[in-house]
């Protein structure tokens, strides 16, 4: 298979990506008075296990969300094929769902894609593909190649 973790040797070109804001303007009444609702997380990356908000993990992804409630509070990123080896990456997505900053580079554009793809973080990939545009190291054959792998051609913004 493909690997999604992507490596360049040589100087690789990094830069940050802020959400302008989080996603609040949506309405959070959904989950007051849900008793079943896990409003702690646990995240298994890895070997590490990292205690996320239900609620803020959920405004970014809907798909995220039936996950957390399905796996009742456990968060595994099983069906992210060929990631296992871009622990770090992942774990900048879930900061990043949190409000952190995002670091772009040649080694994590393929993981962050296929995570902002299959769980349809569209501000994510809206971010991931600017970066790409901007990059001057990726030429279109890549690019399309990092598309594939992150089977994001088709997605919608949600």
């Amino acid at each position: 298979g493909i690997s999604t973790c992507i490596r360049r040797a040589g100087t690789m070109k990094t830069t940050t990506s802020k959400k302008s804001a989080l996603n609040i303007s949506q309405d959070f009444t959904r989950f007051m008075g849900d008793k079943n609702f896990p409003f702690k997380v646990t995240a298994f990356i890895g070997q590490s296990e990292i205690i996320c908000s239900g609620v803020i993990i959920s405004q970014q992804s809907k798909i995220l969300e039936e996950k957390i409630r399905n796996e009742k509070g456990r968060l595994i990123f099983e069906e992210l094929v060929g990631v296992q080896d871009c622990e770090e990456t992942l774990k900048d997505c879930l900061s990043y769902l949190h409000g952190a900053e995002l670091k772009f580079s040649m080694a994590s554009i393929a993981t962050i894609l296929k995570f902002a793809s299959f769980y349809k973080v569209g501000n994510l990939i809206e971010k991931s593909t600017e970066w790409i545009g901007s990059s001057q190291q990726i030429g279109v054959v890549q690019t399309i190649y990092y598309f594939n792998i992150a089977n994001c051609l088709d997605v919608e913004e949600s």
